[in-house]
């Protein structure tokens, strides 16, 4: 009875798993990526590009 129990706890702790990281990713992408960037949610991926390839830009002259 008690090798039962554990199986089930175990499996209750595997499938609580994939929910937990789809919870993560959704909150952190959807909701604190656009406000860190400080626009919504397009441009503020483009501006992250664009200070990316500043950067690149940046070490390519130095070099």
């Amino acid at each position: 009875l008690k090798s039962l129990h554990t199986a089930t706890g175990f499996i209750h702790f595997l499938t609580f798993l994939p929910c937990w990281h789809i919870f993560v990713w959704r909150f952190l992408v959807l909701f604190l990526a656009p406000q860190v960037a400080g626009v919504d949610r397009h441009s503020g991926f483009n501006l992250l590009l664009g200070q990316l390839h500043a950067l690149i830009k940046d070490l390519e002259e130095f070099f």
